[in-house]
């Protein structure tokens, strides 16, 4: 159904990216999304992932957001990072932030940085990317991460 409306892909929580078919998954963990830290509506998952339901210190986030740009990336890797603007343009600091993040990618030697449509269609065209791919985003709580809300 979802091709049928011509999505590509779909970013569900989760630690596998697949390619079928009829679209490419390519998942997403709360710690590398904004609304984890921003959105009141997520303080049960805060709680569990933060150690708190409140909304967290835009500093957390900016750990989170730094961390990414020193991930290992010496074998093939994914990583998805998401991004509301409808959060982002609530506070400056955190418009700041993601500008910084996104100045840093650009500047980034390690691999490249591209929309999740264009990762689904290059994965669609280079399935070896996939077979090979190391997902970066596991973690040893893993399950806590899947499991939060």
């Amino acid at each position: 159904m979802l091709k049928e409306f011509g999505l590509v892909y779909q970013s569900p929580l989760g630690d596998t990216v697949n390619v079928s078919p009829e679209i490419v998954t390519l998942p997403f963990l709360w710690p590398h999304v904004d609304a984890l830290y921003f959105e009141p509506l997520l303080a049960n998952g805060r709680a569990r992932l933060l150690g708190h339901p409140d909304v967290a210190d835009v500093s957390v986030w900016e750990s989170a957001l730094t961390s990414l740009l020193h991930s290992d990336t010496s074998a093939a890797s994914y990583r998805a990072v998401i991004f509301h603007p409808y959060l982002l343009a609530s506070d400056p600091y955190q418009m700041q932030i993601f500008k910084t993040f996104t100045e840093c990618l650009s500047d980034w030697t390690h691999g490249s940085w591209l929309p999740c449509r264009a990762v689904a269609d290059f994965a669609r065209t280079n399935p070896q990317w996939v077979s090979d791919l190391r997902y970066s985003q596991k973690t040893p709580d893993r399950a806590d991460l899947l499991s939060a809300f």
